[in-house]
């Protein structure tokens, strides 16, 4: 998940061409900035995203935590999730 501005812009570079959508970037932007409220963002876009995979029957989700696995448990956590294999088939 989006932690950081610094680790989106890190991202793009890596990734070349990558483009981030505009609903995120406005919530961005409608931040104050802090990192707290930019995490918050980060956390419920990917929380987001795993709703409408698991809606659509995705096999399961595998998250890149980068060291940031606080993220990725809070994600867990407001998806019902106790156990990373509750994601899989």
């Amino acid at each position: 998940p989006l932690t950081s501005l610094s680790g989106m812009r890190r991202m793009a570079q890596l990734a070349l061409g990558t483009h981030f959508p505009a609903r995120l970037l406005r919530a961005l932007d409608r931040t104050d900035g802090t990192p707290e409220s930019i995490r918050r963002v980060g956390v419920h876009w990917a929380t987001e995203q795993c709703v409408d995979l698991l809606d659509h029957g995705v096999d399961g989700i595998h998250f890149y935590t980068l060291n940031q696995s606080t993220a990725t448990r809070e994600i867990y956590a407001t998806l019902g999730v106790q156990s990373s294999s509750q994601l899989s088939s």
